[in-house]
């Protein structure tokens, strides 16, 4: 009987001790509860929170959340203390969005107390951080990542700036460089003249391709300690053989010419390895760092658009042009010299597709048709055909015509960016390259993607999936 008592207790106990997991802006409230915010402060930042989160101040804390909201506690308790609940909503929900990605805790608070005392926007604070995550999917070392978000801060760079060294960093990484010689070199070189980062980047791709292990004096922070090279082995005397040569002919046959496509028959093929994306967007966690709506001629955001699983966006007739869809926030590529071209990759549903406009432009502008761009237009044009547009819409020289399609919308899309030219390709085997004249080294461009139909006041829409940078 004492027995079955104390197994009751014991298991009382383990349920009392055992919390199901809180929704974050619950487990704020109780965490703040904790400190020594008044009661009326917390309800206002709690209420802040909630506004700015949007669902994901609903969302369960649990997995990488734990981190998000373990970040989201140290911005309002301690990293913004004393700023208004408005901005301590807007700085941590920026972090909390960039840990979720695989942003550093440590560095996220550091770069929001940053962000704070300096009355920085948080925008840029979601550049630094989610530039981090980038390079950490792009294999750039911690150390390095953070370094060069730290140098952004702290040298107050524009987020252009930045994103040319972030791109520029993970395309050193993928041709082989040294990643600690070829980012000291290139940080060396910002630190000093931080005008020009597309040419700076262009020029340490160029020494390093010629002596891949130039020395770098830049002193990291974190540099991990030297290690030391291993000791060589000691040479081993040759062993006699135990077994006579006719033995050993008998069990390893030689390599004649018959016997050579044998001998490669056994070797099973190895298929390459897919890249790793450098960006990811699948929508599925809210877009307020990267995307902001865009909504021209005709085009109503609220009305025509939203987000489930996907950008889905269906704009009727009688709407003129009802260009709906996202810019980037801050420019979403720049181009880089003497690399393998730029590839960024668009997933639609194509039973849900009829008619989009993917544009780049060094400008941002909702109706990017008035800025020099690179337009790319596809539109079904009736039952059985659609058709790509392919032009600068404000150069008339740099015009490629139309490609014909399937009426039924490619379920893939392509650009390749170099400078100079672009090059689209779809899974349905349409591409073009054309050349435009602004696309050149050191320049950052706005992404667009929106509704665009086959002629004015037509219907338009299309479910993007996901969109990835390589």
């Amino acid at each position: 009987m004492k027995i079955a008592i104390i197994i009751a207790l014991i298991a009382l106990a383990a349920r009392a001790a055992w919390a199901a997991p809180q929704e974050l802006s619950a487990y704020l409230d109780q965490e703040l509860s904790k400190t020594d915010m008044a009661a009326e402060q917390r309800a206002a930042v709690v209420g802040a929170v909630r506004a700015k989160f949007g669902n994901f101040a609903v969302e369960l804390v649990t997995g990488v959340k734990v981190d998000g909201a373990k970040t989201v506690l140290s911005i309002i308790s301690d990293s913004c203390k004393g700023q208004s609940p408005a901005r301590m909503a807007e700085v941590s929900f920026a972090a909390y969005r960039a840990v979720l990605r695989g942003a550093d805790l440590a560095l996220a608070d550091a770069a929001a107390a940053k962000v704070c005392a300096a009355d920085t926007p948080a925008a840029s604070l979601a550049s630094w951080l989610n530039g981090y995550a980038d390079m950490r999917t792009g294999k750039v070392p911690a150390y390095i990542a953070e370094e060069l978000v730290l140098v952004a801060m702290e040298k107050a760079w524009p987020v252009r700036t930045f994103d040319a060294v972030k791109w520029g960093l993970v395309e050193g990484i993928k041709e082989g460089f040294s990643p600690k010689n070829y980012a000291g070199f290139v940080l060396d070189a910002m630190v000093k003249d931080p005008s020009a980062p597309g040419r700076t980047v262009a020029d340490a791709k160029v020494l390093f391709r010629k002596a891949k292990g130039t020395e770098t004096a830049y002193v990291f922070r974190k540099a991990p300690p030297e290690t030391a090279p291993a000791s060589p082995k000691p040479e081993v005397a040759a062993q006699p053989q135990t077994q006579p040569p006719q033995a050993q002919a008998a069990t390893e046959p030689e390599t004649k010419p018959e016997n050579v496509e044998k001998v490669a028959a056994t070797v099973p093929l190895q298929s390459a390895p897919e890249p790793s994306a450098l960006f990811e967007e699948t929508f599925k966690a809210g877009y307020e760092n990267t995307w902001e709506p865009l909504a021209a001629a005709g085009g109503n955001f609220d009305k025509f658009a939203k987000i489930s699983g996907a950008l889905i966006v269906s704009v009727p007739g009688g709407n003129s042009w009802g260009k709906t869809g996202f810019m980037s926030k801050t420019p979403f590529i720049t181009i880089q010299e003497g690399a393998a071209p730029q590839k960024i990759e668009f997933v639609f549903d194509e039973n849900d597709t009829t008619g989009y406009v993917i544009a780049l432009s060094k400008d941002k502008n909702a109706d990017v048709w008035w800025n020099n761009n690179v337009w790319l237009h596809w539109c079904r044009q009736s039952v059985t055909a659609g058709a790509f547009a392919f032009v600068n819409t404000q150069n008339s020289s740099e015009s490629y015509g139309s490609t014909p399609t399937p009426a039924k919308a490619p379920a893939k899309v392509t650009l390749l960016i170099k400078p100079g030219s672009v090059r689209f390709e779809s899974s349905q085997g349409a591409s073009k390259e054309g050349n435009f004249s602004w696309i050149k080294p050191g320049t950052s461009a706005y992404l667009y993607i929106f509704s665009h139909p086959p002629t004015e006041s037509a219907a338009a829409g299309f479910t993007l999936k996901s969109i990835k940078v390589y």
